[in-house]
């Protein structure tokens, strides 16, 4: 415990000049009107303890906020405020703490000195820290068990009882307490702890479902490691190290035999690398797998099986659609002629029609005249009755003779002409609608040769030989299927056992 001693104060809010206390009775009573400096007085021994502690929205006074430290009338501002503390042993501590223009600056210095029972003196943040010792206090400790501030006391005195309790907390320093009990009843802990209780109790059934799942994992893995030959002494640590570094000699060894290269995989010293040698091991094994020599041989044949049946497929149909042309339109040949039959026919027709078209001219003029003297023996031209039109001269029955001439002779002749000349359009026609038919046929056919030539193309260059008229190309083909089989046949032997090899490797 210390006592207060002796109090000086210079410049702080209202003391202007140097003013000392001294406290040496056990009870010093403060009494005066009011802004005579009690409070001041208070507030010097305060700041001197606690600095700026006490000051602002931290402290819950609503007077700190923008407190003014330095007096008034005072410039510049110059604040010094001194403490004469005694321990229980009776030895004396010397606090000063100031507050004044520091060099060309506008800003005050706060300033913290210790002089000590022994002689000695500590500043700055030594002094923090040996005042911290000697005092045992917090600010907040100081104003509830130390200094109660008047506003805390007027609480008491001047609020409704209701109000009391609350005061009487903030003058105990309780009511943070308080507010924290209010906080965690309004909280329902209850409930959350419920709740929290609830899912501890579902973590913990996924934690033991993750766990047998865990264990038996780690079964299934004895288990298998044994059907792979392994005891069970050997399943631990270093014989899983023995065995990493096994398997990658014999996986070297197995690049040597077939000629292919393996990176740099180095076997772990420690068992917790083992999982990264294991991945990196797998990812060669499954490159070797696709890259052994016969495993690229059996691709390249399947491959070449793939592409020769459906060569042969497209030959065999390519010449069923050229034997069914060749057959349709020899079959047209033999029944209506080449192109230069009909050729020839249409020109016939032609000509014939020429022919029978000037016949018929001829006669339709003859048809005219008649036509024309029975118009005028018909009119009422005075003496045209019986009257030749051409040479005059009077004929009996002239009228009914021309009548019957038109009748018997031009219009049946006429008539006949005209349906020989049709009957010769309708053939003429005919002809025609067949040379394009045979037109037709011939472009069919060589189309149908065209694709089967180049399918025979197609066969030439994946057999590496030329395909002649006397080559059957489905023949040649199904006897290069056949070589294939056979060699397939061989390989699946050979890849079975190398990929034995890496099964038990991996």
């Amino acid at each position: 415990m210390i006592s207060l001693r002796r109090l000086t104060i210079k410049g702080f809010r209202a003391y202007r000049e140097v003013k000392e206390f001294s406290f040496d009775s056990p009870m010093v009573l403060l009494f005066g009107e009011n802004a005579r400096g009690k409070s001041s007085t208070l507030n010097a021994i305060e700041w001197c303890l606690f600095g700026n502690e006490c000051m602002g929205k931290g402290t819950g006074i609503r007077e700190r906020i923008n407190w003014e430290l330095p007096n008034r009338n005072t410039k510049p501002p110059n604040v010094s405020v001194m403490l004469e503390l005694e321990d229980k042993e009776g030895r004396r501590y010397v606090i000063s703490r100031s507050l004044a223009p520091h060099g060309r600056r506008r800003g005050l210095e706060e300033k913290l000195r210790i002089n000590l029972p022994e002689g000695g003196l500590v500043e700055g943040e030594g002094a923090k820290a040996r005042l911290q010792q000697l005092v045992k206090l917090s600010f907040r400790d100081f104003l509830t068990t130390v200094y109660q501030h008047q506003e805390a006391i007027r609480a008491v005195l001047t609020q409704e009882p209701r109000d009391r309790n609350d005061a009487i907390d903030r003058l105990l320093g309780l009511s943070d307490y308080r507010n924290i009990l209010t906080g965690i009843e309004g909280a329902r802990l209850e409930k959350e702890q419920r709740e929290i209780g609830t899912s501890f109790d579902s973590f913990a059934k996924e934690v033991e479902v993750a766990l047998q799942t865990r264990k038996t994992d780690l079964k299934d893995r004895a288990v298998k490691a044994q059907q792979k030959g392994l005891g069970e002494s050997q399943l631990n640590q270093r014989e899983a190290l023995k065995i990493a570094e096994g398997a990658k000699d014999r996986l070297v060894e197995f690049t040597h035999q077939i000629g292919l290269d393996l990176p740099e995989i180095r076997v772990p010293k420690e068992w917790k690398d083992l999982s990264q040698f294991e991945r990196a091991l797998e990812r060669e094994i499954r490159r070797f797998r696709s890259e052994i020599p016969e495993v690229m041989r059996q691709q390249d044949l399947f491959g070449n099986r793939s592409r020769i049946t459906e060569l042969r497929e497209a030959s065999r149909r390519e010449k069923e659609n050229e034997d069914h042309a060749r057959r349709k339109f020899q079959d047209f040949i033999r029944e209506k002629g080449t192109g230069k039959v009909l050729d020839e026919k249409i020109k016939g027709i032609l000509e014939e029609i020429g022919e029978k078209k000037k016949t018929l001219k001829k006669t339709n003029a003859r048809a005219t005249l008649v036509k024309d003297a029975l118009e005028y023996l018909s009119s009422d031209v005075k003496g045209a009755q019986d009257r030749c039109p051409l040479c005059g001269n009077k004929a009996a029955n002239l009228a009914e003779h021309l009548k019957e001439e038109w009748e018997e002779r031009i219009g049946g002749e006429v008539r006949k002409l005209q349906k020989e000349i049709d009957n010769l359009r309708m053939q003429l026609e005919e002809l025609e609608g067949s040379s394009q038919e045979y037109d037709r046929l011939k472009e069919g056919l060589e189309s149908t040769k065209k694709r089967a030539n180049e399918v025979n193309r197609r066969i030439a260059k994946i057999l590496g030989r030329e395909i002649t008229e006397r080559d059957d190309p489905y023949v040649l083909l199904n006897k290069r299927l056949g070589s294939i089989t056979k060699e397939l046949k061989e390989l699946e032997d050979v890849v079975s056992s190398r990929q034995d090899i890496l099964d038990g490797i991996a």
